[in-house]
């Protein structure tokens, strides 16, 4: 079974995918959050033959709500109106500070260089993926 895992942000979305097993996550590329982005996410869906979605979840420390997690939720339903895979939240605190902890291939060994910000929503959309498949 194959899993797309979404980083959604105001700006950027960052988009991952798991093996055709569901066991390990893979960053697969950025997308701008514009008018094109439920027409982008669905051919992927169709592109990669994902069988469920794995949206993440912007919450404070408290498990509140934050700010953004209206756009969210009505992305989800705009989703879910349009494509026919079910769609699930998971908890992203804490994946951006993960990201920019993650050495990264392009890094020479022990380097401290920080992957620029517009390349770290697909490697948190990795994260948030990988939680929800741990899980399961």
């Amino acid at each position: 079974m194959k899993y797309l895992g979404i980083d959604y942000g105001s700006k950027k979305v960052g988009i991952a995918l798991s093996d055709d097993e569901g066991n390990i996550a893979f960053p697969k590329c950025v997308i701008e959050n514009s008018n094109t982005l439920l027409e982008s996410v669905k051919q992927t869906i169709l592109d990669e033959q994902v069988e469920t979605v794995v949206l993440g979840a912007s919450l404070n420390y408290k498990g509140e709500d934050n700010p953004i997690m209206k756009d969210i939720k009505k992305f989800k339903q705009l989703l879910e109106e349009t494509s026919d895979v079910p769609i699930h939240f998971e908890s992203e605190v804490m994946t951006s500070a993960q990201t920019r902890l993650q050495p990264h291939a392009s890094d020479e060994p022990r380097s401290r260089k920080k992957k620029p910000q517009n390349q770290t929503d697909d490697v948190a959309a990795a994260f948030i993926l990988q939680s929800y498949l741990d899980k399961k």
